[in-house]
């Protein structure tokens, strides 16, 4: 096999990868960052994801359940009385924590500025002990505050890390494979040469 057929066979094989990897992300819906997240008293931590869902996982990390936060548009949610209260416009809906719904509130004649907005980077909860999102190494992970110092609860699973990490490395990586392609196809050719010297 040539060298330039090599060449091709790689690149053909590296896109069909790629390819794969899209159609995996598109599917199965990447989270990048969590639209925040709550406790209840328990100590479940729940997490909003993309696509509309709140996941549940206990303090070790292994999911519980899942359901929807009636929603699949941008919201915010939290916890209190361990009840989910989850804010979308012009909606406030109250779930119980099993996702079952149990109000619902038409706030469209309120003036949007008092619409409550809680936040996604921290949560108190009702013993007044607070808990922090932070983004570290790339990997998402929750800290309880203490006099001590903060103390991580929970990292992003290796699951969605993976998907974080394809879904941002998916752009440059197709830049790069168009790049080298059209640097195969318009390179220059080398001028045919014969051996026949000539003689001045």
């Amino acid at each position: 096999m040539k060298k330039e057929d090599k060449v091709y066979l790689l690149l053909f094989l590296f896109a069909f990868v790629l390819f794969l990897s899209v159609l995996w992300l598109v599917f199965s819906v990447p989270t990048i960052e969590y639209s925040g997240f709550a406790l209840d008293s328990a100590g479940n931590i729940y997490l909003g994801k993309d696509g509309g869902t709140i996941q549940v996982v206990d303090p070790s990390g292994a999911e519980l359940r899942r359901f929807s936060a009636t929603t699949s548009r941008g919201y915010n949610f939290t916890i209190k009385d361990d009840q989910v209260l989850v804010s979308h416009w012009p909606y406030i809906v109250t779930l119980d924590l099993y996702g079952n719904e149990i109000t619902r509130e038409d706030l469209t004649d309120i003036d949007y500025s008092l619409f409550p907005k809680y936040s996604k980077y921290k949560f108190t909860d009702a013993d007044g002990t607070l808990y922090r999102i932070k983004l570290l190494q790339f990997r998402t992970k929750i800290y309880r505050c203490t006099e001590n110092g903060d103390v991580c609860i929970f990292k992003m699973p290796l699951r969605d890390l993976l998907k974080k990490s394809m879904f941002i490395g998916c752009v440059p990586l197709i830049n790069v494979l168009v790049f080298v392609g059209l640097l195969l196809v318009y390179r220059p050719k080398k001028p045919k040469t014969t051996g026949n010297a000539s003689v001045f």
